[in-house]
């Protein structure tokens, strides 16, 4: 029979706790590295991760992980951008070849009245060392702003 520490159960409550509230977030799942090391597999543009975003001063950004390892594992090699006003959508755009937003993306960005929302989803993942699609693992990264 092993026994478990103190420190132990408090240290993975605390992940469970952090893994519930990660599951709430659209852009969250939970991987565990091959050391059993649980990450946040959270997508981000530019580094942003949610809220309101000027894509004038952001433009030239990428869709990237914000957790170091899962970033060196995982690449992104495309996705699907719905430009949405007053609930409508205006436009869906796809990027078939890497984590950047295409020129016509950045065209159609640069029209959007503040307040309307941006959503990228349908995002593409390979696996750093044999190049796998490992999309299908992570179907529920989705990263949705609003235009300042």
């Amino acid at each position: 029979m092993k026994l478990i520490s103190k420190n132990t159960v408090n240290k993975n409550l605390f992940l469970l706790l952090l893994s519930s509230a990660a599951s709430l977030a659209q852009a969250q799942e939970i991987g565990t590295s091959p050391h059993g090391t649980s990450h946040d597999v959270k997508i981000s543009f530019g580094g942003i991760t949610n809220g309101t975003i000027s894509f004038s001063k952001h433009a030239g950004d990428s869709l990237y992980f914000t957790d170091p390892w899962i970033n060196h594992e995982f690449h992104v090699v495309g996705f699907h951008l719905a430009l949405k006003c007053n609930g409508y959508v205006l436009k869906y755009l796809e990027n078939k070849s890497d984590n950047h937003l295409t020129q016509e993306m950045k065209d159609e960005l640069r029209e959007l009245l503040p307040g309307c929302a941006v959503t990228f989803d349908a995002i593409r993942l390979i696996h750093t060392d044999d190049k796998k699609d490992v999309s299908r693992d992570f179907n529920m990264l989705m990263l949705k702003f609003v235009i300042e």
